[in-house]
Formats: C-alpha cells, sequence, structure tokens
C-alpha cells in the first residue's frame, strides 16, 4: 500500500504491506439505474441534482450528486436485500483491487498497469468529454482483478476517515486495516474525468466532506467481506 518513489506525496507514504482477509468488490462504479432501486425502495435519497440520474441515456452512468452517508446508505441497504456483509470498501481494499498484480506480484501505478494514461484507457481531463461516461467504457484500463473505472470517470467514496499520516501507522500488523477512528473528511479515490493523469494514480488519495459532498464527479461502488458469496 502506498507510494515508494523518491518524489511521493507525503500523505501515499511510506509504503508498507498490509493484511486483507478476501473480499469481493463492484466491478463497476454504482450506476444510476442502480442507485434509483435503492431510492424507490425508500432507503436512499434521490441525487440532490438530479439531471443525469433522471436522464434515460444515462442510466449506466455512474450515480453522482450523493455524498459519503447516502453511498453507505446504498450498500447498507443491498446488505439487507442480499444477507451479504456489503460495506463501501476501505482505502486498503480499493488500493489492492485497483493495483495488485497477485501474478507476478507487484504494483501498479495505474489500473492497467506502469504506462501513462491515454484517452483508451480511461475518462479524464485529457479526454475532453467533461462529463461521466457510461461504466465499463474503457475494458483496456481494468485493474489486474478485471475492475473497471478504478481510474478516472468519477472519485469513489471510500469507507475510512482521511487522514494525511494514516500510511505512517497501517501495518501489517493490523490485519484489514480500516483507517483512522475518527476524523472530519473522508477519503475518495481514483480521480475522475476532470482531473490529469497524477490524480490517477492508484496511490492517490484525496478528502472530501461526508455530509456535505455532493458533486458531478464522485460516486462510489461496494464492497463484499468475505472468500465466497452466499
Amino acid at each position: 500500500m502506498g507510494n515508494a518513489n523518491a518524489d511521493a506525496p507525503e500523505r501515499e507514504t511510506p509504503q508498507h504491506e498490509v493484511a486483507l482477509s478476501p473480499f469481493w468488490i463492484d466491478q463497476t462504479e454504482v450506476t444510476n439505474a442502480q442507485y434509483r432501486l435503492c431510492v424507490e425502495a425508500g432507503a436512499c435519497p434521490a441525487p440532490v441534482v438530479r439531471t443525469a440520474y433522471d436522464s434515460s441515456t444515462r442510466a449506466s452512468h455512474p450515480v453522482t450528486y450523493i455524498n459519503w452517508e447516502d453511498a453507505s446508505a446504498y450498500c447498507d441497504w443491498l446488505a439487507q436485500q442480499t444477507g451479504w456483509d456489503v460495506h463501501l470498501p476501505t482505502e486498503a481494499q480499493w488500493e489492492k483491487a485497483a493495483s495488485w498484480d497477485s501474478l507476478t506480484r507487484t504494483k501498479r501505478r495505474y489500473p492497467w498497469g506502469d504506462a501513462e494514461p491515454d484517452r483508451t484507457l480511461l475518462n479524464f481531463e485529457d479526454s475532453y468529454l467533461n462529463r461521466t461516461t457510461v461504466v465499463s467504457s474503457y475494458p483496456e484500463g481494468a485493474s489486474p482483478y478485471g475492475v473497471l473505472d478504478m481510474a478516472g470517470n468519477v472519485w469513489e467514496w471510500v469507507a475510512d476517515w482521511y487522514d494525511t499520516d494514516y500510511y505512517g501507522t497501517s501495518s501489517a500488523s493490523l490485519p484489514d486495516p480500516s483507517g483512522p477512528a475518527q476524523g472530519s473528511q473522508r477519503s475518495v479515490r481514483g480521480g475522475s474525468y476532470g482531473y490529469g493523469a497524477a490524480e490517477t494514480r492508484t496511490t492517490f488519495r484525496n478528502l472530501s466532506d461526508p455530509q456535505k459532498a455532493k458533486g458531478a464527479d464522485l460516486g462510489f461502488r461496494c464492497a463484499v467481506s468475505g472468500e465466497r458469496l452466499p
């Protein structure tokens, strides 16, 4: 976990090993159509800006204009519907799914490898779209586990409170790290259509207010703990 380059930002250092129990993670970001099911069930609030949410042509785009609590409510609702242990992924889970190649036992700079981003791999600033795209539009940009859109499209809420110094205290001696016990900001990962290559690195960490942040480029995906789905 983290960045080993000499010029790495402080918030991404030190690079360190962590131990994680088996888990599953959504292959794509949660879409407007998927989130709508939770809204219709009365378990999630509708996005504060509904333009994309209500558009028939954007049903398969990632849901946006929701805060951390909305995203967490969706995962909780899905847990109730399925009986699975569904939750927002921790930073450690998210980063492993985005970067760790278990076959070569190496860490990737970007989900697809170490090659610099281009418009065939992700939706980011240099794509010049300035909007979300249908999830799974960039199969060549998949992570080693086949997870899509972990770079670009929209930022993704994760479970952890944000702490600049967190990577200095996280270690393999504490399995399944879940971040600081408290804080005022939650971590977000992955970059978005409005950001450049630097922010789409698998180690880049950003932060947002969990109650107030509801942007056009901020979404989420869920994770499920366990080796096998029930």
